[in-house]
């Protein structure tokens, strides 16, 4: 894919439910659940949007939940080929494009203290440390709060 990711973001569907658990398995020592992507669907506030290449493939995903005029980001991953080619840059663009038209005074978002490569892709979006979660992912392993 190169530094510029060519991806199309559309709404997350059922039916992208195994690909999405592949790169959340593949993305995180304790990733969501099946049955927590699940409940997503169910929820009013809740967003899920996925990446799909030129082929059509799922390759990354965001979940965030806009509650009043506040984002909170909760998930968003990229397949292991895909990453550093700018498709987290794009589904993070997308959520700030829609925060922005609808008028959302902040976002937040919590990372693993020691994911430097997102926290480098959140500070260059404008997002700035806010506070930090003591083993909030486990024993030993913080998380930072971020908010633009």
């Amino acid at each position: 894919m190169g530094d510029d990711a060519r991806v199309m973001l559309r709404p997350m569907h059922p039916e992208d439910l195994d690909v999405v658990r592949c790169i959340e398995d593949g993305a995180f020592a304790k990733p969501w659940t099946r049955v927590a992507f699940e409940r997503e669907f169910s929820l009013p506030q809740s967003c899920m949007r996925v990446a799909v290449d030129g082929e059509g493939a799922v390759v990354g995903f965001i979940v965030f939940w806009r509650v009043v005029d506040e984002i909170h980001l909760l998930d968003l991953a990229v397949a292991k080929p895909q990453r550093r080619c700018g498709v987290a840059g794009a589904l993070l663009d997308d959520l700030l494009a829609e925060a922005e038209i609808g008028l959302a005074v902040r976002i937040d978002l919590e990372v693993a203290a020691g994911n430097t490569a997102a926290r480098a892709l959140y500070a260059g979006r404008g997002f700035e440390e806010v506070g930090r979660r003591t083993d909030y992912y486990g024993p030993g392993d913080h998380a930072v709060l971020l908010r633009r």
